[in-house]
C-alpha cells in the first residue's frame, strides 16, 4: 500500500511555517509522507536552504540528533520531499502538481500573502482547496499558532467542535477527529457536536466514538449558521473545528459557498474540512 500524502504549499511566511509544522507532525503521526511545495517566478533567488528546515526542526522536536544527515529522517518512518515550482501562478502550479502526485490531505495557510516572495497576491487557500481534490484539507488561519508547539512538537490539542447537519451527515468529520486522535495520540480529547436549527427533531443520529469525551449539543437558532459556529468555537476557546464539506448547495459547502468561508474567516482556530466524498 503507497504510504498515505500530506501536500503543504508554503510561501516561506511566518504564516506558513506553522501550517508546515503541522503538516510535519500529521506525517509523523501518519507514518506517511509529506510534500513541501514552494512557487516562485524566479528560481535563482531560491534555495533549498530558504524551504522550512525538516531536520532542524525535527533535531529541536528531539526527536533526531543534532548535526543529523539527511538520511536519518527516514528512520522515523516518514518521507519528505520538497519541491520548488518555476510559475507566476501558484494555485495552477499547485494545481498541476497535485494530479500528477494525488494527495490525501492538504495543510496550509489561510492567508499566504504576507511571505518575502510575494507570489500569492491573494489567498490561495480556497482556490486551491476547490481544485485539489484532495479528500481532507487543514487550514491555519493567520496569526493562529493552532495546535502543535513549534518549538516542543508537543500538541495541545483537547476541544474540537463539529458543526452538524442533515446533509451532510457528520459521520466524516467524526472519523478524521477519531483518526486524528490516534495519530496524535490524544486520550483527553472533549469534542462537541453542535446542530443549528429551528427544529430540534430534525437533528441528524450520530454513533459517538468512544475516543476521550463526547458529547451531543443542540441549538434552536434558525440564524446564520456561519456566525453561530465561528462564535460558538470562540467563546469556547474551542482548539480545532472539523467540517464535513459538500457542494454550494449544502450546508456546509466544501469552500464554493459562505458558511465554511465565513467559519474559516471567523474563527481563532484551525479548520478541519472533510469532503463529502470522502471514504
Amino acid at each position: 500500500m503507497p504510504m498515505p500524502s500530506i501536500f503543504h504549499p508554503t510561501d516561506l511566511s511566518q504564516a506558513s511555517e506553522v501550517a508546515f509544522v503541522h503538516a510535519l507532525k500529521l506525517t509523523l503521526g501518519l507514518q506517511g509522507k509529506l510534500t513541501v511545495f514552494h512557487v516562485t517566478d524566479n528560481v535563482d533567488s531560491v534555495g533549498w536552504g530558504d524551504l522550512p528546515g525538516v531536520r532542524n526542526t525535527l533535531e529541536r522536536w528531539g526527536l533526531i540528533p543534532a548535526g543529523s544527515e539527511r538520511d536519518v529522517v527516514a528512520t522515523l518512518g516518514i518521507d519528505i520531499r520538497k519541491t520548488i515550482g518555476n510559475s507566476d501562478d501558484p494555485v495552477a502550479s499547485s494545481t498541476r502538481y497535485l494530479e500528477d502526485h494525488p494527495t490525501d490531505m492538504v495543510v496550509l495557510a489561510t492567508r499566504a500573502n504576507q511571505g518575502r516572495m510575494s507570489w500569492f497576491g491573494g489567498s490561495v487557500s480556497k482556490p486551491l482547496a476547490r481544485q485539489s481534490g484532495a479528500v481532507i484539507s487543514l487550514f491555519l488561519p493567520h496569526g493562529v499558532d493552532g495546535f502543535v508547539d513549534r518549538q516542543t512538537g508537543d500538541t495541545n490539542l483537547k476541544k474540537v467542535l463539529i458543526p452538524a447537519a442533515t446533509s451532510p451527515h457528520p459521520r466524516l468529520a467524526i472519523n478524521a477527529v477519531a483518526r486524528l486522535a490516534e495519530m496524535l495520540d490524544l486520550t483527553d480529547l472533549e469534542v462537541t457536536l453542535l446542530y443549528i436549527g429551528a427544529d430540534a427533531s430534525a437533528a441528524p443520529a450520530v454513533d459517538l466514538p468512544e475516543v476521550g469525551q463526547w458529547s451531543w449539543e443542540v441549538i434552536e437558532d434558525d440564524g446564520n449558521k456561519g456566525d453561530i459556529i465561528t462564535a460558538f468555537a470562540n467563546e469556547n476557546e474551542i482548539d480545532l473545528v472539523s467540517m464535513t464539506t459538500e457542494g454550494p448547495n449544502g450546508f456546509l459547502d466544501a469552500l464554493r459557498g459562505t458558511t465554511t468561508e465565513r467559519v474559516m474567516r471567523g474563527v481563532s482556530c484551525p479548520l478541519l474540512a472533510v469532503a463529502a466524498g470522502a471514504r
